[in-house]
């Protein structure tokens, strides 16, 4: 048995939901698995019922041909926990490409600027 696509969007909108109303904090992090096909340009994460989110930006080569290729910008959710008090962390699960994912990571976006304060002193008189 596995998750589906509609489990993932319910699980990522609760994560929307979350950020949106301030119960998660998201902090920079370049703390995340790599892989060996996608470039990361920022990730945030947040810790929530003993897991840790990781929301990345990437960017992926799409090839046309053997040589000549292009990028795909997309959003990708990471999801991490401690199996034990003796192991570190180990990434348990990687959301599926949904629309949704980039969403949360523009809610994030959006909460890690107002957090480090991007307009204060534009905003006043």
């Amino acid at each position: 048995m596995s998750y589906t696509t509609k489990d993932w969007s319910q699980a990522i909108t609760k994560l929307i939901q979350l950020t949106s109303n301030g119960t998660l904090t998201w902090q920079f992090t370049t703390d995340y698995t790599e892989d060996t096909w996608e470039v990361v340009d920022r990730a945030f994460s947040a810790a929530y019922n003993n897991s840790r989110y990781v929301v990345k930006a990437i960017r992926k080569k799409n090839y046309i041909d053997e040589d000549e290729f292009y990028w795909v910008s997309d959003a990708k959710l990471e999801i991490y926990k401690s199996p034990s008090i003796m192991q570190g962390e180990v990434l348990i699960s990687s959301s599926p490409e949904t629309p949704v994912t980039g969403r949360l990571l523009s809610a994030v976006e959006a909460s890690f600027a107002y957090q480090q304060g991007a307009l204060s002193g534009l905003l006043d008189d």
